[in-house]
């Protein structure tokens, strides 16, 4: 059936399959542990786009 889908719609199958497993835990989030928080980092810029920076090459 999901070959026939992709015939159907070009969608590949490996899509689907994701979009399934996806629906399968959002049904059952409330049983999974919830995920580790990170502390926030500060993004990393390159020093040539810092307002000032002056690069040698």
């Amino acid at each position: 059936m999901l070959k026939m889908l992709h015939e159907r719609t070009k969608v590949p199958v490996a899509v689907y399959i994701r979009e399934g497993i996806d629906l399968v835990l959002r049904q059952y989030a409330n049983l999974l542990p919830g995920q580790l928080q990170f502390e926030s980092t500060p993004a990393i810029v390159p020093v040539s786009r810092v307002e000032g920076a002056v690069v040698k090459k």
